[in-house]
């Protein structure tokens, strides 16, 4: 290890030509507009900011791996690539973003913006804005940095003949030239031959030992980190770039599949293993055509389940109480279907469907994940279906107790596999009044629909002895933002009765009670208990 101090001036040249990069498997950058001020003080005052730790990365690393590092900002090339930064990235990044004062992250849809001004007078630093319109001698701090000419920048702001405000301007400029930066060197080496895995978990064992709050490595960065690198090696392509295409591709389909989750059914895919520490030695066994293959045949089994899922009503991935109940159907469809070259058969859509139900009632794996997806795939690898794993689950079928409370995720994901097999309708007045159908709500995308309150807050509020019922399943249904805008405000026993006038399914579809007397507030409860009976009715129907 050894140790070596860069002026701050010569520490911005090489931050904006893009030789420090930080590998994918750390957090991006997270660091607050009060801590980038305070850093800027520290800097001004002379504090001490600490050493910043860094790997100088020998040609073939980058080479091998540049598809796994980060450079601190969008526009600047992988290709220069010279210094991991193993502790100090929130703070190098504070200084490039100080200096230019916008900074586009490589993965973000918006740039990451720095309002920050030093006033040469009270020589302080601010991030109000409504500040520096009040009072008079604000400067930005980037434009400081940046300056060529202090004389010039002080005539600019009318401040050449005031001493002071010529001190503090020279001494904030000399700070960003001249602060001492200490730069530590870490031993670390490497060469073409090493295992993947032994410099990246030394390298992430640092991460969390430098880091108080340390994070450690999530699983998918490692597995995504591990295959990339083989598949750079052996064909020249890039496991990551084309993992992050595909989930991109999903994602226009109304399907944002976290990583974690698409990695989980890579694993399962590949290895038919859940836990990473259980399939590495088949992961680091594999060629690089095998690995991208195993990435097709895992899109095109997704792929097939987001058509499964829309069948069932369930259009976006945000109606499943766990984004992990994907995990055991994909894999369900792969080695049913997929790998032997068959349809899946209708019985197995129909069980996928009850357990599906079921296990969001369940609440499965929202606990013991890694154990309950474990049990679930060799459940499905032995041969069994979705039946036994509905047999496996505690709450095996739906009651009036199932649909009590407030209402969460399940009981959406209830409410729109019903609403799809009875082809419920929006509750649009003007369109129908138009003599137009309105749509059907399962055609609606999750950021057009309107979870409504049957009964509105504003009017429940009211009523004391229903403020602690309000949010109850039983009061809740989907319709479109447009159709709530009509209603919304509405008494129940109004716009209901327009509605069933204009056809009595509207609301039958719905599982609203067909008794207007039902629809006065003073009989909410009973509404409540009646709705509920209705839904358990054509739930238990479709499950049977």
């Amino acid at each position: 290890m050894s140790s070596l101090t860069y002026t701050l001036g010569d520490l911005m040249a090489e931050l904006e030509n893009g030789l420090f990069v930080v590998p994918e498997i750390q957090r991006p950058f997270v660091w607050s507009g009060s801590k980038i001020r305070d850093l800027a003080e520290s800097i001004y005052y002379r504090d001490a900011i600490g050493a910043i730790i860094i790997w100088d990365m020998p040609k073939a690393f980058v080479e091998d791996y540049q598809d796994l590092l980060r450079p601190l900002a969008e526009d600047l090339e992988i290709k220069n690539a010279k210094y991991m930064i193993i502790d100090g990235q929130q703070r190098l990044t504070s200084l490039l973003l100080m200096k230019r004062g916008k900074l586009k992250f490589p993965g973000r849809r918006s740039a990451k913006r720095l309002h920050l001004y030093f006033h040469p007078f009270k020589e302080e630093f601010t991030l109000d804005r409504r500040r520096v319109k009040s009072e008079q001698n604000w400067i930005p701090l980037t434009e400081i940095i940046n300056t060529e000419d202090t004389y010039s920048l002080l005539e600019s702001y009318g401040l050449l003949d005031k001493r002071p405000a010529r001190d503090s301007i020279n001494k904030l400029k000399n700070a960003f030239t001249t602060y001492p930066i200490v730069m530590v060197k870490i031993d670390l080496s490497y060469s073409p031959d090493q295992g993947f895995l032994d410099i990246f978990e030394r390298i992430s064992r640092m991460f969390v030992r430098l880091n108080t709050r340390g994070v450690r490595v999530k699983m998918p960065h490692i597995v995504e980190a591990l295959l990339t690198a083989t598949t750079r090696r052996q064909i020249g392509d890039s496991f990551k770039s084309e993992f992050t295409s595909i989930l991109e591709d999903l994602e226009t389909k109304g399907f944002d599949i976290p990583e974690t989750v698409a990695m989980r059914i890579y694993m399962v895919i590949s290895t038919e293993k859940i836990r990473f520490k259980e399939c590495e030695k088949e992961l680091k066994q594999m060629e690089g055509e095998e690995i991208m293959n195993k990435l097709k045949i895992m899109n095109e089994s997704l792929i097939e389940v987001i058509r499964m899922l829309k069948d069932f009503g369930i259009n976006d991935i945000r109606y499943l109480h766990s984004k992990y109940l994907v995990v055991p159907i994909t894999y369900h469809v792969w080695k049913r279907a997929l790998q032997p070259g068959k349809m899946l058969p209708t019985s197995d859509r129909r069980s996928i469907l009850q357990w599906l139900i079921l296990a969001s009632f369940n609440e499965r794996y929202t606990g013991k994940l890694e154990t309950d997806l474990r049990e679930d795939i060799e459940l499905l690898k032995e041969g069994h279906g979705f039946q036994t794993l509905t047999k496996k689950l505690p709450i095996k079928e739906l009651n009036l107790d199932s649909l009590e409370g407030e209402y969460e995720t399940k009981h959406l994901t209830l409410l729109r596999i019903l609403y799809r097999y009875n082809e419920a309708l929006d509750w649009d007045l003007r369109t129908i009044k138009e003599g137009r159908t309105p749509r059907k709500i399962y055609e609606l995308s999750y950021d057009d629909i309107h979870i409504h309150h049957i009964f509105p807050d504003s009017i429940l509020r009211r009523e004391s002895r229903y403020e602690d019922l309000i949010n109850e399943f039983a009061n809740i249904t989907i319709i479109s933002k447009e159709a709530n805008k009509q209603i919304w405000s509405h008494y129940p026993h109004n716009y209901l009765a327009k509605l069933k006038e204009l056809d009595p399914e509207l609301l039958e579809r719905h599982f609203i009670p067909d008794e207007p007397e039902l629809w006065k507030l003073e009989n909410y409860k009973e509404f409540l208990e009646k709705r509920k009976s209705l839904i358990l009715q054509s739930a238990k129907e479709l499950l049977e």
